[in-house]
């Protein structure tokens, strides 16, 4: 068995959920696998008579069963061929029928059906190979610990010697053969939280920062939506410009705008000058290619120079307005041009502007939600395989925010799923504004933080300062 890389392991530790769809592949795919390995996950716990609910979510809990029960009823017989999909359907309705799936499940369900059967029937040789390396393992000790501590913070009454010793137990059961180093004592899981590694922040929004657990972090996939001038690229080319003029390694997709049309954005956030001032096209200065009326002022030039200075080697685009290029088709492949275009450059931050510029052109209608959920599936995997904080865009339905201070995911414009698949998910508010002489937005709105998986969420007061192309604390 190949060792796990230093990567690999840090990313099964820290989202080990995604690594669930390879598991379940595997062992839908392979009668041998489930024999080999099938015992390790969800034992029955004679106590309770219950299995074990090691799976990060209640459907592939549920799943499980069903193909414990399919593989069970083939006897002694060794069959290769995978589960029929139909096979496990009739299990999965007759347990939703019973209510053990709830309603709001079945479309992560069924979309995470579609992913696991892409693995089975692309190459599950290779899907076997790579789960049996060590991932197994690591993921099953990872989402114990993960369990048992949360167990111990909500009731630390629980910490019995007849409870440790359980748990010790369990441990012990996952065969010393798969072990790569997952398996930890019950006291560090107690001791010890989940690792996030470095934590990217907004200084001037600190609230976010809380809401989402002390900060972004990779191997994360945050989602973000607003409706059509509801502040995407604003917030988009903020957080670029913030975190490149510190020193860390951001790369912006832009779908739409030019990068030089970006970086004006990021000149008016950091340097206070009036974005109106750069949608002049009269008396631009051909040096600096900046209208007149910008590079006349001493003190905008000089933070001009010193921004530009600052995040020369930091802040990268890749350049897809006007292209027919794709997210699960281009992006990976792209990343990987831009490291070897740029030596010594290693993107940190990944930020996509805006997903639905980006989708497989000349799609049914009744194709769209597919499309979106795949590309969140992409987007999350190159989150953890690139060891990226990855940032995407979304488009919310105008009709629906009308005014809402409390935008959610039913308000997304094609899928309603996509924050499935993300660790995060913010919404951006578009109050209007009644008076008609004034700006048509209202300056204060919200950022709803309706999902964080390490932090408690919120509901931010913002203020719209698209003067300076940002949000500022209200």
């Amino acid at each position: 068995m190949s060792e796990l890389s230093d990567e690999l392991k840090q990313n099964i530790d820290r989202n080990p959920a995604v690594f669930e769809s390879y598991i379940m592949a595997a062992l839908i795919g392979s009668h041998s696998f489930f024999l080999q390995h099938g015992y390790k996950i969800c034992p029955i716990r004679p106590r309770i008579n219950e299995r074990r609910k090691d799976f990060s979510h209640n459907w592939l809990n549920v799943l499980y069963e069903a193909l414990c029960v399919y593989w069970q009823g083939q006897n002694t017989t060794i069959n290769e061929n995978p589960i029929p999909r139909a096979a496990l359907d009739i299990y999965l309705n007759e347990a939703s029928d019973r209510g053990r799936i709830l309603d709001k499940e079945i479309e992560d369900l069924d979309v995470g059906l579609v992913n696991i059967y892409s693995l089975v029937e692309v190459n599950i040789e290779a899907t076997m190979t790579f789960v049996e390396s060590g991932v197994l393992s690591r993921w099953l000790g990872i989402r114990l610990a993960q369990e048992w501590s949360k167990d111990a913070v909500a009731d630390p009454n629980i910490l019995t010697p007849e409870r440790i010793a359980e748990w010790h137990d369990e441990l012990q059961r996952i065969p010393a053969e798969d072990d790569d180093g997952s398996i930890v004592t019950v006291s560090d899981t107690i001791r010890n939280t989940e690792t996030r590694g470095e934590l990217y922040t907004l200084p001037e929004l600190p609230a976010l920062s809380k809401a989402v657990g002390g900060g972004f972090a990779k191997g994360e996939h945050t989602l973000i939506a607003a409706t059509t001038g509801g502040g995407k690229t604003v917030l988009a080319m903020q957080m670029a410009a913030t975190w490149a003029s510190i020193g860390i390694n951001v790369t912006v997709v832009t779908t739409e705008q030019k990068p030089a049309q970006l970086m004006h954005r990021a000149y008016s956030c950091m340097n206070n000058i009036p974005f109106e001032f750069f949608t002049e096209t009269d008396d631009i200065c051909p040096e600096t290619k900046l209208p007149m009326r910008v590079t006349t002022d001493g003190e905008w030039m000089e933070g001009v120079h010193n921004f530009r200075a600052h995040v020369e080697n930091r802040l990268t685009f890749l350049d897809w307005s006007g292209s027919r290029k794709t997210i699960v088709g281009d992006l990976a492949s792209n990343l990987d041009k831009l490291k070897r275009a740029i030596p010594n450059y290693e993107t940190d931050i990944l930020i996509f502007d805006w997903i639905g510029a980006s989708l497989q052109r000349g799609a049914k209608v009744d194709a769209i939600r597919h499309l979106y959920n795949d590309v969140a599936a992409e987007l999350k995997v190159i989150a953890v395989e690139k060891n990226l904080c990855v940032f995407s865009f979304a488009q919310l339905n105008k009709q629906l925010t009308k005014n809402s201070s409390k935008p959610d995911h039913t308000m997304l414009h094609e899928c309603k799923s996509l924050p499935d698949q993300c660790v995060n998910a913010l919404y951006l508010s578009s109050i209007k504004n009644n008076r008609e002489e004034e700006e048509a937005y209202t300056r204060m709105q919200f950022i709803n933080v309706a999902k964080s998986r390490f932090g408690p969420g919120g509901h931010i007061k913002v203020a719209r300062d698209f003067q300076y192309q940002r949000f500022s604390p209200q």
